[in-house]
């Protein structure tokens, strides 16, 4: 009920009162119609008075009306018969909530339009509310009417779309190929998932991925997710080119020349899995000056050596490999950097120490160290976190067991956390799962 307990007391208290009076006005106006001129002067003279009594209480009971009738909707309304722009708005702010709708079997439009038919109405008329969509090649009965319904539901409102399991090889249920290109030209989100049972059959020509080389008109952000290395694609093959609008592109394990980076120069976040050469990561940074996420295995190729290159935007920096510093040079290259994930290995944590050298590190403030490997002796790593003065979050990860020269399983990290004084690590304060004193060293996951 949209009306609160203390409102529906006070509707029963005035809806009593003027049952009541108006008996009492029905009464006096029975006793007033009667001619009672030849009645005593006493009797005439209690007539006048009831006469008035009865127009004030007529008074009052026009307002009680009034007011029995103001709350006597609200009294009786329940969700399913809210006003259109009520619901509407409620729709809207059920759309915004933290929870993902992607994960209920039944998406949030269908429960909406399922209540009754006012619900089905408004919800006909709210195109956001249509505009997340699941397509799971496992469940593919009558997807090509859905998909329709959908497109048409929407009402151009842009699409959320996640796509499961698609195909790598040619597939002959529903949902079309036709409708496929529909659904990804007219969303702004787009997540697919591949099917790894497909990569022994694997044919690129007849495949979902294929579809990706049309026209994206409205996305911002595509992920991919679950793709074979092996799944070689044909030469000349342009993937993800034909959206203006993409700023964020992860890839998976996508070969990168798919993409023609010349034409994707907004993008700010780009991720993927596989190794690059320094060519083609000189073309993305070249191309995509304005990158602030950037996630990649490592460079598979010699470094050249030649000048450092430069990302004046870059926030954030992935990579499981050791050469990634190396390619940027000094962290003079990055100045606005303040996140790196990197692995733990003796020769990354000296191109560490090599990236702040000379001057102090401080747009870092989280630094995730993957892989981490034995040491004895992190002099490199100790020098670089001296380096690091506003250092807040310190994390470790896939941690393996070494052994110092006193036989206690320790690692390089530990080691040299163990070593580092709290004036070189001044503001930390969150290590690994736990918080932690200032400048002290949790126990790694």
């Amino acid at each position: 009920m949209v009306y609160h307990k203390e409102d529906q007391a006070d509707v029963a208290i005035a809806a009593k009162a003027a049952a009541e009076l108006k008996e009492f006005t029905g009464l006096a106006q029975s006793m007033l119609s009667v001619d009672w001129s030849a009645a005593p002067p006493a009797i005439r003279a209690a007539f006048v008075d009831l006469r008035g009594t009865n127009d004030a209480v007529q008074r009052a009971l026009d307002v009680l009306v009034a007011q029995a009738t103001h709350f006597a909707p609200a009294s009786n309304r329940t969700a399913a018969s809210l006003p259109g722009d009520v619901l509407h708005e409620i729709f809207r702010t059920w759309l915004s909530l933290d929870g993902d709708h992607r994960s209920s079997r039944i998406p949030s439009a269908f429960t909406a339009a399922a209540v009754n038919k006012h619900w089905r109405s408004v919800a006909l008329q709210s195109g956001s509310l249509w505009a997340t969509l699941i397509i799971d090649f496992d469940h593919t009965n009558d997807l090509n009417e859905h998909i329709d319904n959908v497109l048409e539901r929407s009402q151009g409102y842009p699409l959320d779309l996640t796509i499961l399991k698609a195909p790598l090889t040619g597939w002959y249920l529903e949902p079309s190929a036709d409708h496929i290109a529909r659904l990804l030209s007219a969303s702004r989100t787009i997540r697919c998932s591949f099917s790894s049972s497909d990569e022994s059959s694997y044919d690129f020509d007849q495949s979902v991925l294929a579809i990706f080389q049309t026209e994206l008109p409205l996305a911002e952000t595509i992920i991919c997710s679950n793709y074979h290395p092996g799944c070689l694609l044909p030469m000349g093959v342009q993937l993800f080119t034909l959206s203006p609008k993409l700023r964020r592109l992860e890839m998976d394990s996508i070969p990168l020349d798919a993409v023609d980076w010349s034409l994707v120069p907004h993008l700010t976040a780009f991720a993927t899995q596989c190794l690059v050469t320094e060519e083609q990561l000189r073309i993305i940074c070249t191309s995509c000056p304005r990158l602030t996420d950037l996630s990649f295995f490592d460079i598979n190729t010699p470094l050249s050596g030649v000048a450092a290159h430069s990302l004046p935007y870059l926030e954030r920096l992935r990579c499981d490999g050791r050469q990634a510093l190396q390619y940027f040079g000094h962290h003079t290259s990055v100045p606005v950097l303040h996140t790196l994930e990197i692995p733990c290995s003796a020769q990354t944590l000296l191109h560490l120490s090599i990236f702040i050298r000379d001057t102090p590190w401080t747009s870092l403030r989280v630094l995730e160290l993957h892989y981490i490997w034995n040491s004895d002796s992190p002099p490199e790593f100790l020098h670089a976190m001296r380096n690091m003065p506003n250092l807040v979050e310190f994390t470790r990860r896939t941690a393996s067991p070494s052994f110092s020269r006193g036989g206690r399983p320790r690692s390089c990290a530990e080691t040299t956390l163990a070593r580092t004084p709290a004036v070189f690590l001044p503001n930390l304060g969150y290590q690994g799962a736990g918080r932690v004193p200032s400048g002290s060293y949790a126990r790694e996951r």
